[in-house]
């Protein structure tokens, strides 16, 4: 049959979208698949009109929040499903169905990199606690931690952590954490 993987993506694509309604009482925006270029093309994909994004870092899940190399990274292909998807999502003001989905996602920083880098030169006096050789010299966490403070962020370290992984790389370089 001509053209079978495009029109089987298409027909899978249409009802997407009212599936995740029924099933998590959301639309999906976005749809995203993974393929691996040692074994595919991705030639489906680009016929279809997704957007090919890139590649991943070649890591695979072993549990829940840890990753391990398996040095085969795939190509990430993406597709809107609504028309500005992708502002919708990059918006502040997402529709009322998503707003639940994103008060579980961690506050971003507000703090200009210009500000973050001031806030890192005061505690630059601390004197170091620590016996071990630290991961992240001690004003940068201070100073990441006052300002997931002041973001309401207060749970404990992974909540941090997930702050922390949601600056932006010129906030992280006035962090200096890399």
């Amino acid at each position: 049959m001509p053209n079978l993987a495009s029109r089987v993506l298409k027909l899978c694509l249409q009802r997407l979208s009212q599936d995740w309604t029924d099933r998590y009482g959301h639309a999906v925006l976005v749809a995203e698949s993974f393929v691996d270029p040692q074994q595919f093309q991705g030639t489906c994909y680009k016929a279809s009109g997704w957007t090919l994004l890139g590649h991943t870092q070649g890591n695979r899940r072993a549990r829940q929040d840890f990753y391990l190399p398996h040095d085969r990274p795939k190509q990430l292909w993406v597709r809107e499903l609504q028309p500005g998807a992708r502002t919708i999502l990059r918006g502040r003001n997402l529709p009322v169905p998503l707003r639940a989905v994103a008060a579980a996602h961690p506050p971003e920083c507000p703090q200009t990199p210009a500000e973050l880098t001031q806030l890192t030169e005061f505690f630059a006096s601390l004197s170091d606690w620590r016996h071990r050789q630290p991961d992240f010299p001690l004003p940068s966490l201070v100073a990441v931690s006052l300002c997931a403070l002041l973001c309401g962020v207060c749970l404990g370290q992974r909540d941090l952590a997930a702050f922390a992984a949601d600056l932006t790389v010129d906030q992280m370089a006035a962090l200096r954490l890399f």
